[in-house]
């Protein structure tokens, strides 16, 4: 893919400093351990704006687009000014009971899903969701995700202070995502962002991220992305 500002942004839609590691790690991904996607099926779980689904149907994918409660006004509206609008559906669907059958995709993507899935207390959901998407993927089909990750003491307070959402999302731990995770054959997992939580797009911070977030997997990190197989 050819990364320029506005597309980062427009796939990207918040904090793109930290969650372009995610959606750049997938295009790698794809290019890489991917069959050709021309013919080649993605859906999309909570997709929000449609800036994860641009991503794949800008690669050649036949995208599904879902969300719960969604209209898709904006989804629209974004595919159609990159002119891939026919290669989307768009499906209001809730994550815990998917109306596809079983094996309907060749991959899966969610960005930012859990936590939703899981607030207030809720937890076990996330389970719920992550059986569903395997059990929509295809034998050997991929799942491709970004989640929030708990991240240190100073994040979590700074959340419950800032964010209205932030008493109630379900932030995930490192160790929590491998275990969703443990249903899938193939995992790869890794972690990204420190001080661009706190200070947004902004380019010392974006700097500091880079040499800091050099590990693979830290605790201390605010997102987790990566992939993982079905088995056949």
């Amino acid at each position: 893919m050819q990364w320029n500002e506005k597309l980062l942004r427009d796939v990207v839609e918040w904090d793109v400093a930290t969650w372009r590691k995610a959606v750049q790690y997938w295009d790698r991904y794809v290019d890489d351990r991917l069959p050709p996607p021309l013919g080649q099926s993605l859906l999309e779980i909570g997709a929000r704006g449609g800036g994860v689904t641009l991503l794949f149907a800008l690669k050649g994918f036949a995208c599904t687009c879902t969300d719960k409660g969604e209209t898709f006004d904006r989804a629209r509206a974004l595919h159609g000014a990159y002119n891939v609008a026919d290669h989307v559906t768009y499906i209001d669907a809730d994550a815990l009971a998917l109306p596809f059958a079983d094996a309907s995709f060749d991959a899966v993507a969610f960005k930012s899903v859990l936590g939703a899935i899981g607030r207030g207390g809720h937890g076990e959901r996330a389970e719920a969701a992550i059986a569903e998407m395997l059990r929509v993927l295809k034998p050997g089909g991929t799942l491709l995700f970004a989640e929030n990750l708990l991240g240190t003491r100073l994040h979590r307070a700074l959340r419950r202070r800032f964010k209205r959402w932030g008493t109630s999302w379900n932030y995930v731990t490192l160790e929590r995502m491998g275990a969703l995770l443990a249903g899938f054959g193939e995992v790869e997992l890794r972690s990204y962002g420190y001080f661009s939580a706190f200070l947004r797009e902004n380019a010392i911070a974006r700097r500091a991220d880079e040499l800091f977030c050099r590990r693979g997997l830290s605790r201390r990190h605010y997102m987790c992305y990566g992939a993982a197989r079905k088995g056949l």
